[in-house]
Parts: structure tokens; sequence; C-alpha cells
């Protein structure tokens, strides 16, 4: 949560040395001295949008963006209303959007616990005859009294007016609680975000802010203690009391296990810590770039030592990833599939093993290096789509179906790791017969056993996943195909390999074009995977992806290009 939102408003893990939990910690417990960080990471385009002051290094506090936002609220009221009748939005009126969210996310987190802010306001005599303290040290304690206080006040202001100078001492007091109080009250009501406390009455699992406690009624008898400590926990931090802070937050962890809640799980929250500590894509993606860079030796060098260190390297890299998609799996209690970012590092594993036993089978280097740089090449590409340092999140309710996940996506998925690796050997191929071979195209070698089998087993993976796609339609919508885009993405690799399979057996397709097929097959993957993404329409669009189309564009043009100069050389020769 922390890592989450800090990387979101700042674009970094960290905030001035702050850690992303003592931040968090700092802002929810002193909102006094969170308001004035520079937190806020401005780009000059997103300055110039918000009619910001341009400044040397783009930082802006949440006094600042707020007073630019206020600007702002015509415009922002426009783009709401046109995304609401899905209309298309221009790239000023989302960006707009998102600053908006980012301002209402900070001020949710500033009021998270402002119910135990201390406020030290003095009570009136009236009230403390009926049981109030001489002193509310805060609204948890004032909001018991609230009913009191409005009746007390609806007297005073029936009695002698609204002018603050009528009232008496004790009659100011109390105005200045009633004020205090339905102030906080009312910026709390908002407060959804930072939930910390089981929602018993819900059969979902779902946990709830205190805020919601306080005024949307969400609390339990069985959540009080829990409510209670988080209370004295914003007091120790106040006094700055490291014992009592450890010794209270070893007792809320006592209090949740107690409750037994369903989704309080301390074996997945360790792992889950563990996992965001390690940040294990990254060691895998090391170990991957040293595999594919001792095989660029290999081909240039011929040592056989080079050849045994891409293996060791291929197999730790990778043996991690396996253990990644593990950890999610345990973690998140479902398939690794469920978004954009966790596919890639599906097909990058499997991909990797599928080289690695076809690479068993034949024993040819050129298999291994496929695969290796098929692997290290969709982990390179899960850095920029994966939204922020918080990878591990929770799926819109439609997709996260563990049947379908199981069997459509994982289906699919693994057609289009077959796709990429048959696509990496062709080009392989390619590069060997034309520029290290010179062969001609008249001259070319049969495809070989390895690539028709990865062709042949990516055709049946990806035609058995589109029509279980259609059959999830059919249970979940009542309508078999309903032209979803991804889905017509799948149907598309499906056709273009079977035009290649097909026209090659009756010989309408030289070698030559059934290499080059099949080494643009990989555009053909990046158009059903992410391309479709770009049309922002259809079940799948939650994967959209801001700024995918430069991305894509330039990856289906240097690919072109690739191709182009393979036949190039080819038909030279």
């Amino acid at each position: 949560f922390a890592r989450h939102y800090l990387y979101a408003f700042s674009g970094e893990d960290t905030y001035e040395g702050e850690s992303a939990a003592d931040w968090l910690a700092r802002t929810v417990f002193d909102p006094a001295s969170a308001v004035n960080d520079k937190i806020f990471n401005v780009s000059q385009k997103d300055q110039r949008l918000l009619g910001l002051n341009a400044r040397q290094g783009n930082r802006y506090d949440f006094t600042e963006i707020s007073a630019a936002l206020a600007g702002t609220l015509g415009d922002f009221q426009k783009a709401l209303q046109k995304q609401a009748e899905e209309k298309g939005l221009g790239d000023d009126e989302e960006r707009l959007i998102t600053w908006h969210e980012q301002a209402r996310d900070y001020a949710q987190i500033l009021r998270a616990m402002s119910f135990a802010i201390p406020i030290n306001l003095d009570v009136p005599a009236r009230l403390q005859e009926i049981g109030a303290p001489a002193t509310f040290e805060n609204y948890a304690q004032a909001q018991r009294f609230t009913k009191d206080i409005e009746a007390m006040m609806r007297g005073v202001v029936e009695e002698k007016g609204a002018d603050w100078k009528n009232f008496s001492a004790e009659e100011q007091k109390l105005a200045a609680i009633s004020f205090q109080v339905s102030a906080l009250r009312e910026g709390g009501q908002s407060e959804t975000l930072f939930k910390v406390i089981p929602d018993i009455w819900s059969d979902t699992g779902n946990w709830v802010s205190p805020w919601q406690i306080y005024t949307g009624g969400a609390g339990a008898p069985q959540t009080s203690t829990l409510l209670s400590q988080w209370e004295l926990l914003a007091n120790e931090y106040v006094r700055r009391n490291t014992e009592g802070w450890t010794e209270t937050i070893t007792a809320m962890k006592g209090e949740l296990e107690r409750l037994d809640y369903p989704n309080y799980d301390t074996a997945r929250l360790s792992m889950e810590k563990t996992y965001n500590l390690l940040q294990p894509v990254k060691i895998a993606s090391g170990l991957l770039l040293l595999s594919f860079l001792a095989m660029m030796g290999l081909y240039s060098l011929g040592k056989n030592y080079l050849l045994r260190a891409g293996q060791a390297f291929f197999l730790s890299g990778l043996g991690i990833l396996g253990l990644v998609l593990a950890a999610r799996i345990y973690i998140q209690a479902r398939a690794p599939v469920g978004t954009l970012y966790e596919s890639l590092l599906f097909v990058a594993f499997i991909s990797g093993i599928f080289a690695l036993a076809l690479y068993a089978y034949r024993r040819e280097a050129a298999i291994l290096a496929a695969g290796i740089f098929v692997a290290l090449f969709l982990c390179g590409l899960s850095f920029p789509t994966a939204d922020g340092p918080q990878t591990l999140t929770v799926l819109e309710a439609v997709l996260n179906t563990q049947f379908w996940l199981m069997t459509h996506v994982i289906c699919i998925t693994i057609g289009y790791g077959w796709c990429l690796l048959a696509a990496a050997l062709a080009h392989e191929r390619l590069y060997r017969f034309g520029f290290r071979e010179n062969l001609s195209a008249k001259t070319l070698p049969p495809l070989g056993r390895p690539l028709k089998l990865t062709l042949v087993t990516a055709l049946l993976f990806t035609a058995v996943g589109t029509a279980l796609g259609g059959v999830w339609a059919d249970q979940s919508w009542g309508r078999f195909w309903g032209w979803d885009p991804k889905e017509n993405g799948a149907l598309l690799i499906v056709l273009w390999i079977a035009w290649l399979l097909h026209g090659r057996l009756s010989g309408h397709i030289s070698r030559f074009f059934m290499l080059a097929g099949t080494a643009a097959l990989s555009i053909i993957v990046a158009l059903a995977w992410f391309g479709v993404n770009l049309l922002n329409v259809g079940l799948h669009s939650y994967g959209f992806t801001s700024g995918l189309a430069g991305g894509l564009f330039a990856f289906i043009f240097i690919e072109l290009c690739i191709i182009s100069a393979f036949a190039y050389k080819i038909f030279k020769a």
C-alpha cells in the first residue's frame, strides 16, 4: 500500500530518505507536516495543464496541487461526463482526471487517522456532568457524545442566535467542539482508502477504514478493540514512544489473529513482504541477460564453456522465475495470468521451459538461444507494463474466475509462448541461412522438426484456448462469440498459423516465405496480445496501457526491417 501510493505520487519508492512505510506512518499520523511535503512529481507538460509555475525539480506539495486543480474543475467535470458517456477522452482530459484522482487519494491518506489526531478541546461543565472527560483529546473521544453536543448546541442557537459574541465562555467551548467534530466527521465520510479493519458483517472478506466504522456503521463489537488499538498507535506515534509503538503493533497482530478473519493470513502476508523486498523478477532478468550474453559469445567464439555458462544462467533464471510464479499463486490464490504484467512473466517462463524441452530432444544450441531471448525480452517488457512497484493486484470480479483462468487464459498464453518460440527460431534460421551460410532462396534446407513441432503445438493451444473463450463468454453473458477484440486476436493467430502450414503442405508457400511468415508471427502475437488493448473496448479493456501504441508500432517497424533485411540477403544470394 505504502509503496504503491508513494510511487503513484512521486514516481519513487522513497521520499527524501524515508522508506515508503515511514512516509505512510508520518502522513497518516502527522498530516500537518505531510501536507507540506513536495511529494507530487509533475512533468512540465502537466505543469502547463494545471497552470502551475514551473520550478526546478518539478516537485509540488498538496496545497499547491489542490489550488491548481480548483481552477480546472469545469474541465474536470466535462471530462467525467464524457467518460460516463463512454466517449473518447483526449490525452489532456485523461491526465486531468488522473491528477484529480491522485489529489483525492492523497487527501484520503491525510485524513485516514484524523479521528485519533490530538485536538485537545476543553469540555464545558454541562457535558462533563453526563460523563464526558474534562478534555476531548481527539474525535474518537468526542464522537461518543455527538448527539448530546448537537442537542445542546441547538438549544444555545435557539436561545441566543448564531453569533458567537452572544455566547458565554462555556457555550463557546461547546460551539468549538461542535464545529471541530462536524468538520472532522465531514472530512472522514469520504475516507475509504485506508482499509485496516476487518468487516465482520461482510461475507466476501472485505476490510474497511476506521472512518467507515465511525460514519458508515461498519463497526462490530468484535473489532472495537482493534479500533482502539489504532487510536493508541496514533498517540504513541505523536509521543515518539518507540517502545509503546512496538507493543501496540504486537497487540494488534495478536488481535487480528484472535479474530481469525479469513482474509488475514500471516503466512501470505509474510510471503508478500519477502517478495516485495527481494524483487525476484529483477534477479531472474539479470540471470537471463547473462545467459543471453553467454550464448552470443558462443556464436562468436564457439567455446563450449560459454554454452555451459549459458545453460547454468538460463536454468537459474528460469528457476527463480518459476518461484516468482509459485509465490504469486500462493499470495493471490489464483492462476498468475490475470493481468498483462503477470501474463508476460508466465509466457517468459513457459517459453523457456519449452525451449529446454526441445533442446533436450534435439541438442541444438539455436533452440536454447531462442528460448533465452524470448524469456529475456518478455521479462524486460514486464517492467514498463507494471503499474508501479505494486504488482500483486486484485482482479475485477468477472476476471477473477478460477476455472477459466486455469483453462482459457492459461491455454491462450501457452499458445503465445509457443508462437514466440517459433518466431525466434525462424529469426535464427533466417540469420544463419542468410548471413552465416550465404544460402539463396532456392537452396534453403527444410524447416526441421523443431520448428514444425513448435508451430503445430502453437496452433493447438491457441485454437483450443480460443474455443474455450467462447464457452466462457456463453456461460457469463449468454452468447458464445461477442467479437471481443482479444478473442479476435487469438483467432488471427490461429488463422495465420493454419495459413502457413496449409500453404506449405500444398506447395503454395516456399521455404523462405514459410520462414518469413513464421518470423512475422511475433507481429501477429503482438497485435493480438497488446494491440487490441489500444482499442480500450470489450472485456479485455481492463488491460489498456497508455503509451503502448508507440512501443507497439516501433516493434512492428523493427521486425519488418529485420525480416526485410533477411529477405534482401537471401534473394541477393
